[in-house]
C-alpha cells in the first residue's frame, strides 16, 4: 500500500496559515503592510480580547477594484509582483500574495472596499477560506476589513494563544514601529472600546516618537551616518542619559523602511 500522497487543499491551507499567521499580531502586521502599501492616510486598528475575537482594520487607503474583490483571497494572488525579476526590486511591504488567503482559511473574515472613482464598493465575506457572501454596499472610500474568531477552526493553534496582556503586548510592538516609521499618516488602536493612542498626523519624526513612545523630545537626540562607496546611510535617533530603561524595549531597527529583528544589532 503506498504511503505517500497528496495533502488536502483544505490541510495544506491551514499549514500554510499556521507558517503566516502565529498569532493576532501577525494578522495586524499584515493588514497594516496591506494598508500602507495601498497609500493610506489613516489607519484605525480595533481590537477585542487582544484579537482574539476581533481585529477590525479601518483605512483610507486606494480601495481594491470590483473585479478584484474576489481574487484577493486566492492564493499567491497580488498586484505587487508579476515576474521573477520584479522578486529583486521589491518595493512594497507585502508582496506574497499569501496573507489574506492564509487569514481567511483560519477565521471569519469581512472585507469592504471602495476606490475613490467607484459609485459603490463590495463586501466580500469568508469563513473557513469558503466564500459566502458577495454584494454591493455604500461606503467611504478606502477598506475595511474585519478578522473575527482567529483559529476556531486549528484550536490546537489557539490553545497556544498567551494571555490577552501578552497577545496585546505583541500588536503594540507589532503596530508602534509603524507608527514611527510613517509620522505623516495617523495611526489610532483601540482595545476592549478602549482608546490604546492616537497618533495625529506630523511632519517631525521626533514628535512622533516622543508622542508615540511618551518621551521628552528635548531628550532625543538625532545622527546620521552616509557610506557612499557601500551604498549605505545611517540614521539614529536615541535617547540621552534622561532615557534610562534596562530592557530593550524601546529599542526600534529598520532596515529599508521595513521593521526588523536583529540580536547582532541589538
Amino acid at each position: 500500500m503506498t504511503k505517500v500522497h497528496v495533502l488536502p487543499e483544505e490541510v495544506i491551507s491551514k499549514i500554510a496559515a499556521g507558517e503566516v499567521i502565529e498569532r493576532p499580531a501577525s494578522v495586524v502586521k499584515e493588514l497594516v503592510e496591506n494598508s500602507l502599501d495601498a497609500g493610506a492616510d489613516s489607519i484605525e486598528l480595533r481590537i477585542k480580547q487582544a484579537g482574539r475575537t476581533l481585529i477590525h482594520l479601518k483605512d483610507t487607503g486606494s480601495g481594491i477594484e470590483s473585479e478584484d474583490i474576489e481574487n484577493i483571497f486566492l492564493r499567491h494572488s497580488t498586484s505587487k509582483i508579476s515576474s521573477v525579476e520584479d522578486i529583486f526590486k521589491i518595493s512594497s511591504l507585502g508582496f506574497r500574495g499569501e496573507a489574506l488567503y492564509s487569514i481567511a482559511s483560519i477565521s471569519d473574515i469581512s472585507l469592504r472596499s471602495k476606490p475613490k472613482d467607484q459609485d459603490s464598493g463590495w463586501e466580500v465575506h469568508l469563513r473557513g477560506g469558503k466564500k459566502e457572501k458577495l454584494r454591493p454596499i455604500n461606503m467611504p472610500a478606502g477598506t475595511e476589513i474585519e478578522v473575527k474568531e482567529l483559529f476556531f477552526n486549528t484550536p490546537a493553534r489557539r490553545k497556544f494563544l498567551k494571555s490577552d496582556s501578552t497577545e496585546l503586548n505583541h500588536i503594540l510592538n507589532t503596530f508602534i514601529p509603524y507608527s514611527l516609521l510613517y509620522p505623516e499618516k495617523r495611526f489610532t488602536l483601540i482595545n476592549n472600546d478602549k482608546p490604546v493612542f492616537e497618533l495625529a498626523p506630523e511632519k517631525n519624526t521626533l514628535i512622533r516618537i516622543a508622542g508615540a513612545l511618551h518621551l521628552d523630545e528635548s531628550h532625543l537626540i538625532e545622527a546620521s551616518r552616509e557610506y557612499p562607496d557601500d551604498k549605505i546611510s545611517i540614521r539614529l535617533i536615541l535617547g540621552d542619559m534622561n532615557i534610562q530603561r534596562s530592557s530593550k524595549e524601546l529599542q526600534f531597527i529598520f532596515v529599508n523602511n521595513r521593521p526588523v529583528s536583529s540580536r547582532l544589532l541589538s
